[in-house]
């Protein structure tokens, strides 16, 4: 079994660029990922696209007030399933075999 990898993602009023994210998940080689969204309850039509991508792939999110990013990013390290975590900003993407790379590159380091 694959180790779960968690993407946490804090984001306010970037949908554009969160889409190209999500996007970039769903394309992903790797199969075992957790994608934890925490919106700083945008007003540029954030919440409707998190809605349509939540049967698309393993996507949670939240969209509450924040104070800040570090706090939105607490929120999703609290609720965050993963053996593996990574922070991936909303303007950010993944390669192809990018979370791949990453575990292979992490089960290398556990077995030296």
């Amino acid at each position: 079994m694959k180790p779960l990898i968690t993407i946490i993602t804090a984001t306010r009023n970037r949908k554009d660029l969160l889409e190209r994210l999500m996007r970039s998940i769903i394309e992903q080689s790797y199969p075992a990922i957790e994608h934890i969204v925490v919106d700083g309850l945008s007003n540029d039509g954030t919440q409707k696209l998190l809605k349509s991508y939540e049967k698309k792939y393993n996507l949670r999110w939240i969209s509450k007030k924040d104070r800040n990013q570090v706090e939105a990013i607490n929120k999703g390290l609290r609720i965050a399933k993963g053996e593996f975590l990574t922070i991936t900003h909303d303007d950010d993407y993944w390669l192809q075999d990018g979370i791949e790379t990453l575990i292979k590159a992490f089960e290398k380091v556990k077995r030296e």
